[in-house]
């Protein structure tokens, strides 16, 4: 009987380290897949933060637009290309 509780032990002891290499594992998988969430959110940020810029961009461009189409409507009044009470 003391033969049988001892290979049960060694059994349990084999069985228990098996069992914790497969949670270290999963611990350095879990860390490794965190590292990667953190990359990719850090590069979405940067995303974003290109996309504000390309925004900004955008909304100068239409100021820009609209102070040259403001000018060339002035410039087709001042020769007489377009009468001043036509709809613009």
């Amino acid at each position: 009987m003391a033969d049988d509780s001892k290979v049960t032990l060694d059994l349990l002891f084999e069985q228990s380290n098996r069992v914790l290499a497969e949670i270290r594992e999963v611990r350095d998988e879990m860390r490794e897949q965190r590292q990667r969430l953190a990359a990719i959110e850090t590069e979405l940020a940067s995303t974003r933060i290109e996309i504000g810029h390309v925004h900004a961009g955008i909304a100068r461009l239409d100021t820009r637009l609209d102070r040259v189409n403001d000018r060339l409507d002035r410039i087709d009044t001042r020769l007489g290309l377009v009468n001043e009470t036509a709809p613009q």
